[in-house]
């Protein structure tokens, strides 16, 4: 088992996200619309590996439906800026959790220090689209209700997929540290409380990590 499931503190989220709106859509974006009490966070699932950290992100928030043209453009800008702020914080967690991994070597350690996880997804750098489900199938995008077509396209439509890579450590130590770690925060979280946690025909992690069978294998 290396999966873990991740979710942002709410609050450095949406200061983010209202930081992002300001910075691309003025300052006085709230006297156009306001996302108000929505439930506006992301969750995420991880497999972490000895080189990269996989992972399938998706927006909890839901756009309002409006036929104002300025509510639907503030509600897409909205989502998108939660979805990029929740991958930069990822990213610093994932960075946090290399540099405290108990027994990697100095040298290692001062390579991850120095230089930030690069971002890397089908559909970006050339990577194609099409590999978008190759990774969905690795990862298990649908533990976070997120599906995938045959062209690579997630849904829900505020969804993404991809991996923070940095060095690649020879001491295959750091890779099995990481991954120990994953467990144990696996462990303690209930995959049901995500939604979607069931793969159909398979059963969901938390069932089977109790040998027990899963509620939607039963139906």
């Amino acid at each position: 088992m290396n999966l873990e499931f991740w979710m942002p503190q709410r609050q450095q989220l949406n200061s983010m996200a209202e930081a992002w709106m300001a910075g691309r859509m003025g300052e006085d974006w709230r006297g156009m619309w306001n996302p108000g009490s929505q439930d506006c966070g992301v969750r995420a699932v991880l497999k972490w590996g000895e080189s990269r950290c996989c992972f399938f992100m998706t927006s909890s928030f839901q756009p309002r439906k409006t036929q104002s043209l300025t509510e639907q453009l503030y509600q897409d800008g909205y989502g998108t800026a939660l979805l990029d702020c929740g991958r930069e914080l990822l990213r610093e967690y994932v960075e946090k959790r290399l540099q405290t991994i108990g027994n990697v070597e100095n040298t290692i350690k001062s390579q991850i220090a120095n230089k930030r996880c690069k971002l890397r997804a089908p559909g970006l750098d050339g990577l194609p689209l099409e590999k978008m489900k190759t990774l969905y199938q690795e990862v298990g995008g649908w533990r976070i209700g997120i599906s995938v077509n045959d062209f690579g396209v997630l849904t829900p439509e505020k969804s993404f997929g991809g991996w923070y890579e940095w060095e690649a450590a020879d001491n295959a130590a750091a890779g099995n540290d990481i991954t120990a770690a994953a467990d144990g925060t696996a462990d303690a979280v209930e995959m049901g409380m995500f939604g979607g946690a069931c793969r159909p025909g398979a059963g969901c992690l938390f069932c089977q990590r109790r040998e027990k069978r899963c509620d939607k294998e039963k139906q």
